[in-house]
């Protein structure tokens, strides 16, 4: 933790905006002693709640705990606690939708996304926000770079 909390320093001294953070407790809920910690060294920062929260059994109730501290976690990066947001549209949707209702944390999904399946993720999600890794890297690999061509379609959906 302690590493976490002066990187989180070095962050706000070079003049960051926002930091991916999630921890959990060893039975699978939110850490929130951990994010507290967190929150009290970066109150200036957005905080995104990483895929941690995909590991968590019931989400809707840990999405409720998390508004606890929307001030700070402005979003939750998730597939729906599922292989990827392809398998998780109808838990996404959910987690949308209670987003919306209590102006919480927006829900940013990622796991999975590809040029390919985010029109039909999208007709169920209705998410503001999708997190695109693999699927817009040249041959799919970190390593290689953006593709540039799908990152151009995916321009063009406007979804």
């Amino acid at each position: 933790m302690n590493t976490i909390i002066e990187d989180v320093k070095n962050v706000l001294n070079l003049g960051g905006r926002g930091i991916v953070f999630g921890a959990l407790t060893k039975d699978y809920t939110v850490d929130e002693n951990a994010l507290e910690k967190i929150i009290a060294v970066s109150d200036q920062l957005d905080i995104t709640f990483h895929r941690a929260f995909d590991e968590i059994d019931d989400q809707l109730s840990a999405y409720k705990g998390l508004t606890n501290y929307k001030k700070q976690v402005k979003r939750i990066l998730t597939s729906g606690g599922l292989v990827d947001c392809l398998k998780g549209k109808h838990e996404l949707r959910k987690l949308v939708k209670l987003s919306k209702e209590t102006e919480g944390p927006a829900i940013l999904c990622g796991g999975g996304l590809t040029s390919t399946n985010i029109e039909e993720i999208h007709q169920t999600v209705k998410s503001d926000e999708y997190h695109f890794g693999s699927g817009v890297r040249k041959n799919g690999s970190y390593a290689e770079g953006f593709n540039k061509e799908i990152i151009q379609q995916l321009i063009k959906l406007k979804v």
